[in-house]
């Protein structure tokens, strides 16, 4: 199945007009056999998680997306949450963001 390339951008602005310059771009990946419905990505450790960066999209089975992510903390260090259309969810922890380039979520 051909992958399709899904841009979302997520961008906190350290100051008005002008970007943060420690942003995060990820490719995420949905090996699932079922669709992510929900992905959520929190500094770790933290207690709540963040709104759903999906916002109202879905990643199939097989897709990819690019995930352009910066909260203005400075961290690299996040939790990211992927919740499926059969209720299943996929936690991945203490990801440093700064040293790796795809993020490959499986229930």
């Amino acid at each position: 199945m051909a992958s399709r390339l899904i841009t979302l951008a997520l961008a906190v602005f350290a100051a008005a007009g002008t970007a943060s310059s420690d942003q995060r771009l990820l490719r995420v990946n949905n090996l699932a056999d079922a669709t992510i419905i929900r992905l959520y990505v929190s500094p770790s450790g933290a207690e709540d998680w963040g709104a759903d960066v999906l916002a109202s999209g879905m990643l199939e089975p097989g897709e990819s997306m690019l995930l352009d992510y910066d909260d203005g903390s400075g961290t690299c260090v996040f939790d990211v949450k992927a919740v499926y259309t059969t209720d299943e969810e996929s936690i991945l922890s203490e990801v440093n963001f700064c040293e790796i380039d795809d993020l490959n979520f499986r229930p």
